[in-house]
């Protein structure tokens, strides 16, 4: 989602999705990933509230996707990439917004 061309994610959007990301990176995380049985226990949670948190821009993503799919096979109603890409974003954008609203919780 990061590298793709078409996708373009940028600005504060791609920083989002960097920040969620960030905890992978640390090697210092909450836990050490050292310490048998538990090391990486912390990483797991992390993951499965990373996907929650990503959710509008993981959807976004996959439905650009396909769209873009779509029109690799002529597909009449596949939008423009641009177009696509710009309803998505919006939409993605929106739905973090809502989601920061309720706390994350509907």
């Amino acid at each position: 989602m990061l590298k793709d061309p078409d996708w373009r994610l940028e600005g504060e959007d791609r920083q989002h999705v960097l920040n969620a990301l960030s905890y992978f990176a640390d090697p210092k995380d909450l836990v050490p990933d050292s310490i048998p049985g538990i090391g990486l226990l912390d990483d797991a949670i992390m993951i499965d509230l990373s996907v929650i948190e990503l959710a509008p821009e993981l959807v976004g993503y996959a439905e650009f996707c396909a769209n873009r799919d779509e029109l690799q096979r002529g597909m009449p109603d596949a939008e423009p990439l641009s177009v696509a890409r710009d309803i998505l974003q919006k939409r993605m954008r929106r739905q973090r917004r809502r989601s920061v609203r309720l706390g994350d919780w509907g």
